[in-house]
Order: structure tokens, then C-alpha cells, then sequence
């Protein structure tokens, strides 16, 4: 196992994604951990990236984000004050699919 597998698989790697205050924060800490096992598939930092650009975007649900190491969960916890998502999503139907 390399050492980027052990930190992806260390306390740590996930509280650097719970503790994101920010999605640049939150990039940061993905990019640290390395791929991610999602259920079905493993997803690169650059993949997991451009599905939350999606995401904030409007153009995607969070239900396309990975749970994997909480990552979902931040993104929940933080599109409430994304301005990107605000401007992209306001007046529009989007909703938080579960």
C-alpha cells in the first residue's frame, strides 16, 4: 500500500474533508487523498473536481457526488453559501436530490 493510499485511508484525509470551510479547501484536501473507491468506481481528484464544478454550476445533482470519505456530505454542507451556486442556480428550479 503506498503512502497516498494510507493517508486516503487515515482519519486525517477525511477530517481535511469534513473540516473544509470552503470548496477550495475542500479541492485541496481531494487532491491530498488522491483517487477515491466510490461504490462502483474509482474517481481521480481531477474527476471528483469537475462533478462538483457541476454540481455548483447547476448543471448536476449532488447525487453524483461520491459518499466516499464524506465527500457528499461537504458538498451539502457547503452549497448553501457558494455564491458560484447562488448565481447559477437562482430563480432556477434546481433541487438537492438525495
Amino acid at each position: 500500500m503506498s503512502a497516498e493510499e494510507n493517508f486516503s485511508n487515515s482519519p486525517e484525509g477525511r477530517n481535511d474533508i469534513e473540516n473544509a470551510d470552503s470548496f477550495e479547501a475542500l479541492y485541496e484536501a481531494i487532491r491530498v487523498i488522491g483517487e477515491v473507491q466510490g461504490t462502483r468506481k474509482r474517481y481521480t481528484p481531477e474527476q471528483l473536481i469537475k462533478a462538483i464544478e457541476q454540481v455548483r454550476h447547476g448543471h448536476s445533482s449532488t447525487k453524483f457526488i461520491t459518499r466516499s470519505h464524506s465527500i457528499r456530505d461537504a458538498v451539502d454542507r457547503l452549497l448553501p453559501n457558494d455564491k458560484i451556486h447562488h448565481k447559477y442556480t437562482k430563480g432556477s428550479r434546481a433541487k438537492k436530490l438525495d
